[in-house]
């Protein structure tokens, strides 16, 4: 039997989905559906998904070079996990602020499980 997790993860609803596909087209559809189906908080894995994406530069600042990027959650430890919006793909940015592309077939569903 699996045991209830100690950090509930909160579904967004269709409204707030809406909200987040309208101020960042062409993210990823398996993400809202991630925040739809399951919800944002600590995933199975340990890692947290946030309840809406963060440009990267609100957090490692105006002169990275992470322009297009969105932080969609983190590993509690330095790394998150962000989206580019103009390339389509999932990565991770290190703590120092470089990015690093995901292979095209390393979805969402490989940060989560």
């Amino acid at each position: 039997m699996e045991q209830p997790s100690s950090s509930p993860t909160v579904r967004l609803d269709e409204a707030a989905l809406r909200a987040i596909a309208s101020a960042y087209p062409g993210l990823a559809a398996d993400y809202l559906a991630y925040l739809r189906d399951t919800g944002w908080g600590e995933s199975a894995s340990g890692c947290m998904i946030y309840s809406a994406p963060v440009p990267a530069h609100e957090i490692y600042g105006p002169d990275a070079a992470l322009g297009g990027k969105l932080l969609l959650g983190d590993d509690f430890q330095g790394h998150c996990l962000g989206y580019d919006l103009q390339a389509r793909c999932y990565g991770e940015v290190s703590p120092e602020g470089l990015w690093q592309p995901w292979p095209a077939d390393q979805g969402l569903a490989s940060y989560v499980a």
